[in-house]
């Protein structure tokens, strides 16, 4: 750790907590929580001083990924010294994925002369941030007076996100992306603000570049919902095409990976991938044909079986999984009548509905359950949403009982 790397915290931290408290005064139902926010937030900076050896040690999840940008980073940063910032730009290519995120990683270490420290402390408080944002539209949704601490801690301090986005990759950035492009979804007829249409469209950006199969997720979904909401149900899933399509046209200009073929034969080749290449993963679906949909859910929500628990990563990840699905199930029962009216007329909860349909059929093809413990960081926006709103309804109800 050099004085770049202490200045580049000082600075992230001020930023996430200057945002945290402008949220808070703007939404008096989370305003009594920014001391716990603020509290959380510096622990979150002490965290990811010792994220890599909580991750190697504690838990045994390798981090070769981490690694691997960590140099391409190094090697693009030295070529920006050499050749200079433009002749790098234009030998890269404007490759979307992995190569984007180096690139990404190697323009910071370059301008600020930081390491790798920097970066999990970047990845981790963007989530933070993003935990705030999502905490922030749920309650206004939601019409609430107050949230309570537990709902705080459930949303901005999820384990998974803690674990997964305080690290040298792109989860951090991409649960920031999705939670902030949630933003332009309107819950009544008004105008979206240009500070909120300028959020989404670094979002939708930020989301094309890093992983374009998670845009057309979330923001397929959020078209459809935005069509459906606005009476013009037969927009919705033209929309969600000419979306996927466009993407598709993007990603043939910049040389990345979008759909070649057809999607479920791509799928099926990158399962039958997964399966050989375990990277790190003990817990490998050896079907020989994956079932589209079934398949995910269970990788979202009941895997690792009790039978696949065969280390502290796996113990802590079925824990994780099963308490999610539990509370789940106890939101909705306690629902009672509210369910069917939540499930027609919440724009948060349609959406929540498509996108973890859409990843179930993503999953069901991933064969790895190493891989999908990180990969569904960016699914849990959704899980989040089918747990608390729920649970705010009903608080809500008892607040006006009161």
């Amino acid at each position: 750790m050099n004085i770049p790397d202490v200045i580049f915290l000082l600075s992230m931290t001020l930023l996430v907590q200057w945002e945290a408290l402008k949220t808070c005064k703007r939404n008096p139902a989370i305003s009594r929580l920014y001391p716990y926010i603020a509290v959380g937030i510096i622990l979150w900076v002490f965290y990811s001083f010792w994220a890599e050896s909580v991750t190697t040690n504690l838990f045994n999840v390798p981090i070769s990924d981490a690694m691997v940008h960590d140099l391409n980073a190094k090697e693009i940063s030295s070529l920006i010294d050499n050749e200079g910032f433009f002749n790098v730009l234009k030998q890269y290519e404007w490759r979307l994925g992995n190569p984007a995120y180096a690139l990404f990683v190697g323009i910071i270490y370059n301008l600020t002369g930081t390491s790798y420290i920097s970066i999990y402390l970047f990845n981790g408080l963007m989530a933070a941030w993003g935990g705030i944002i999502l905490l922030n539209i749920i309650s206004k949704t939601m019409g609430l007076q107050r949230v309570s601490r537990w709902i705080l801690l459930i949303t901005v301090f999820f384990p998974s996100t803690i674990f997964w986005a305080t690290s040298n990759s792109k989860e951090g950035l991409m649960f920031w992306a999705i939670c902030m492009s949630l933003n332009i979804v309107r819950f009544k007829k008004e105008k979206v603000a240009v500070s909120t249409l300028i959020g989404f469209v670094v979002a939708l950006l930020t989301m094309i570049v890093f992983r374009p199969h998670i845009a057309i997720i979330w923001i397929g979904a959020i078209l459809m919902v935005s069509f459906v909401k606005e009476g013009k149900r037969r927009y919705a899933v033209p929309a969600f095409i000419f979306f996927v399509i466009s993407l598709k046209a993007a990603s043939d200009y910049t040389g990345g990976w979008l759909i070649e073929k057809s999607t479920v034969e791509v799928l099926e080749e990158h399962y039958e991938i997964q399966k050989k290449w375990k990277k790190g993963s003990t817990v490998i679906d050896d079907s020989d044909k994956p079932l589209p949909f079934l398949d995910g859910f269970a990788m979202m929500f009941i895997r690792p079986y009790i039978w696949e628990i065969n280390s502290i990563k796996y113990a802590a990840t079925a824990f994780e999984t099963w308490g999610v699905l539990l509370i789940m199930i106890y939101s909705w029962t306690t629902a009672r009548r509210q369910r069917m009216r939540l499930m027609r007329n919440n724009q948060l909860v349609m959406l929540a509905g498509i996108v973890l349909v859409l990843f179930a059929f993503f999953f069901s093809f991933q064969g790895n359950l190493g891989l999908i413990a990180r990969y569904k960081l960016q699914a849990v926006p959704a899980i989040l949403i089918l747990i608390n709103v729920p649970l705010l309804r009903k608080q809500n109800y008892r607040n006006k009982l009161h």
